[in-house]
């Protein structure tokens, strides 16, 4: 009587870990993208922390990896993304702190007269 269960269960076995590298790489391969895509849009100061925490999130999958290569990469990448994180952190409050030294935009600001909307009628034959 011939067994095929103990080979079955090792084609099984290598389909699965076929299957979790490509996932992991996968994750972790989008993150990549991201960190590259992210070191060349432009964000509203602050947005960036987001986006970057995003990243490194998803290259923490890269850790899983067997390869060593691409596990030193990721956490490389990782480190940088939170590392740009932080700094888009930092320069969101920098650009909140400017914004509230700024007068009101809906004042003129030679003499503090609200501006005129669409809505509003101007002050013409008084």
């Amino acid at each position: 009587m011939v067994r095929f269960a103990p080979m079955l269960r090792d084609v099984r076995h290598d389909e699965m870990m076929t299957i979790t590298k490509s996932i992991i790489i996968g994750i972790s391969g989008l993150g990549t993208l991201m960190f590259v895509l992210g070191q060349f849009i432009t964000f509203i100061p602050g947005a960036e922390t987001s986006w970057f925490l995003t990243t490194a999130a998803l290259l923490a999958f890269g850790a899983l990896s067997r390869m060593r290569i691409w596990r030193l990469t990721v956490v490389v990448l990782a480190i940088l993304a939170l590392g740009s994180a932080f700094m888009g952190h930092r320069s969101g409050i920098e650009y909140k702190e400017r914004l509230s030294r700024q007068p009101h935009a809906t004042t003129n600001n030679e003499n503090n007269q609200p501006n005129q909307t669409m809505h509003q009628r101007p002050n013409v034959g008084k």
